[in-house]
């Protein structure tokens, strides 16, 4: 390990920095991946974060159904898919926050807020993901709405 580190700072710092870059590229769509999959599968423990999650799938699938003949329609969904992702953000400032004040007195807690942001950063992340392109989004809304009046029923 040692010896990967010194051959990398050995390398100029435009390539160090384009290797952290890739790095956290790949980290990035390795663990939106990770919580996409996930989510889908554990929420069936927690209705009301499954039925927030198909609603962000609805709205995506909606956007890209739509944006042609309706784009106001389209404008407002895609705002509206921003300001989760900016909600959830902000649940991570908090958690960052929490964890720096509570850490005073238990320390653990520190890491606590940090593994809380992180969550919180990878589900704002989620609500803005990009679409899966083996779907076709009309076919998608048929099944979440149907699940969404399944999970309301």
């Amino acid at each position: 390990m040692e010896q990967i580190i010194s051959t990398v700072t050995a390398w100029p710092i435009i390539l160090q920095g384009a290797l952290g870059s890739g790095l956290f590229a790949i980290a990035s769509y390795v663990f939106q991946k990770l919580y996409s999959y996930t989510s889908r599968h554990i929420t069936i423990i927690n209705k009301e974060h499954r039925r927030s999650r198909l609603r962000n799938d609805l709205g995506r699938c909606i956007v890209l159904t739509t944006y042609k003949e309706e784009p106001e329609k389209a404008g407002f969904l895609m705002v509206s898919l921003v300001y989760t992702a900016i909600e959830d953000i902000s649940k991570a400032l908090l958690m960052l926050v929490f964890g720096a004040i509570v850490s005073s007195f238990i320390p653990i807690f520190e890491y606590v807020g940090y593994v809380m942001a992180v969550y919180y950063l990878i589900q704002a992340l989620d609500s803005v993901r990009s679409w899966d392109n083996e779907k076709e989004p009309a076919t998608e809304i048929e099944r979440i709405e149907k699940e969404l009046n399944d999970l309301n029923a």
